[in-house]
């Protein structure tokens, strides 16, 4: 997806010589200290436009779909309609579409929400409605920045599974400043700092519980890693 990649932004470089290719299937992790760039590594896989001026060879995935810390669900659409929108923004959304998203939205426990408003919705629930959409935009390749960084511990728990089962059959890049989620969903965690390093790799399938014992060794490598220090 990417190799080569430098970031300047007013001659100050933001990241520089980053490479990553992500194999079909998996689930990865970036971390890393605020402003290192995370979120703009992101939009350059999406193909969108960054600032700074961007060297290297990108190679965006021809569809993807997008998740951000808020859920950007339209005040005035109802659950299904905020749910059906991709297809909406393509041109038209046929009974098979209306049907699918109602199928979706009772998956992930939504089912008796279809016609409520975003404002009749807890945090987690328009994070689910946000997640049906993004299902909806059928794009092999997802990537979500802090997806659950606004949701309480309890919720943010049971939205780390729900979206992991979910997203199964797509490919996942996540950036979250949160070592133990990236343990608990990740495949391969890396960090940018500077550059981009693969810091750890899972041996066991994903979810994880807290206190699984490759998630409590991989925290201590991790964090020593995100701090700039060695196992």
């Amino acid at each position: 997806m990417l190799q080569g990649v430098c970031v300047t932004i007013d001659s100050t470089p933001v990241f520089k010589n980053v490479s990553l290719c992500v194999d079909t299937g998996q689930w990865v992790s970036i971390l890393g200290k605020s402003g290192c760039g995370k979120s703009t590594l992101l939009r350059i896989l999406a193909g969108l436009s960054v600032a700074g001026t961007v060297e290297g060879v990108v190679s965006a995935p021809p569809r993807v779909a997008w998740m951000g810390q808020r859920d950007y669900l339209y005040d005035w659409a109802t659950a299904l309609g905020n749910a059906v929108l991709p297809k909406k923004m393509l041109g038209k959304v046929w009974a098979n579409h209306i049907t699918r998203a109602k199928d979706l939205l009772q998956q992930v426990g939504l089912g008796d929400k279809a016609h409520a408003y975003p404002y009749q919705l807890s945090g987690g629930q328009r994070q689910r409605v946000a997640l049906v959409r993004t299902l909806m935009t059928d794009a092999p390749v997802v990537l979500m920045d802090e997806p659950f960084s606004a949701l309480d511990s309890i919720t943010k728990h049971r939205c780390q599974r729900l979206f992991y089962h979910m997203l199964s059959d797509k490919t996942v890049i996540m950036v979250t400043h949160d070592c133990m989620e990236a343990l608990k969903l990740s495949d391969t965690i890396y960090i940018l700092n500077g550059g981009l390093e693969a810091v750890w790799h899972a041996d066991t399938p994903a979810p994880r519980q807290v206190d699984a014992p490759e998630v409590t060794r991989g925290y201590s490598t991790v964090w020593h890693r995100l701090m700039g220090g060695t196992e």
